[in-house]
């Protein structure tokens, strides 16, 4: 089952949901109901999507070609640094 596209919004602050594992709008902090959230398998599959894709990234910067036209950064660059975010905006510890 692949994760749905469509973002739903926080039914508090109504703005976009950042990120659909989180317990709580990274915005307002209104807890999501479990019915928006992904579940655990959604999650691997997203989280294998991203390894096959470093892993093509890597791939491609072993054989000296950049995944991006401007060179410098490539798309193993780019899942860390969504990886990263993700992690920060988890605020589910605070609430």
């Amino acid at each position: 089952m692949s994760p749905t596209i469509a973002t739903p919004h926080c039914s508090s602050c109504l703005r976009l949901m950042q990120n659909r594992t989180f317990q709580h709008c990274a915005w307002c902090g209104h807890a999501v109901p479990a019915t928006l959230l992904f579940t655990a398998e959604e999650i691997a599959e997203v989280h294998e999507r991203a390894r096959v894709e470093k892993k093509k990234a890597d791939a491609l910067s072993a054989n000296g070609k950049s995944s991006v036209a401007s060179g410098g950064i490539d798309a193993s660059d780019v899942v860390d640094i969504v990886d990263g975010i993700a992690q920060a905006l988890d605020l589910s510890d605070l609430f």
